[in-house]
């Protein structure tokens, strides 16, 4: 595998500040832009992800920039989307531009990991601890505070 992948993919990623653009046009910019021996391009991602382990460090770098735009809560980019859904993945796969292979490797390999909804028990939170420098106290009980443990 090559290593400068990771270089090229990193320098594609960074340029993509306001969320996912065409992959295929950052991978072709990045080595020059960045002073990088080599290329890459949307078949040689989806080559590597086919082989990679999963430490792969150009694997976990597209996890991290995936994880990071399907979670990114209203960004502008993402058309209203939710996050951590299936439609918001599926736009970040067409602004990256990607093609259905390497949109079904990275599902296969990265998928999105679906939320769901939060639940809230209570609107008003009640403390049932406090933390200091060297201590913790432990309190749990009625509104009154009665204290369960201390530790110092």
């Amino acid at each position: 595998m090559q290593e400068s992948h990771y270089e090229i993919l990193n320098a594609a990623l960074n340029v993509m500040v306001k969320g996912p653009v065409s992959l295929d046009a950052a991978l072709t910019a990045a080595p020059a832009l960045a002073g990088i021996d080599g290329r890459m391009d949307g078949t040689d991602l989806l080559v590597r992800l086919q082989e990679a382990l999963p430490d792969d460090a150009v694997r976990n770098l597209l996890r991290s920039a995936l994880v990071s735009w399907d979670y990114a809560e209203a960004p502008q980019w993402a058309a209203g989307t939710s996050r951590n859904t299936r439609e918001r993945r599926d736009l970040i796969y067409q602004k990256l531009g990607l093609d259905p292979q390497l949109s079904e490797q990275i599902d296969e390999d990265l998928p999105f990991a679906h939320m769901e909804q939060v639940i809230v028990v209570t609107d008003k939170f009640t403390p049932w601890y406090t933390q200091g420098p060297g201590k913790v106290d432990v309190t749990v009980g009625d509104q009154r505070g009665s204290r369960v443990g201390h530790v110092a």
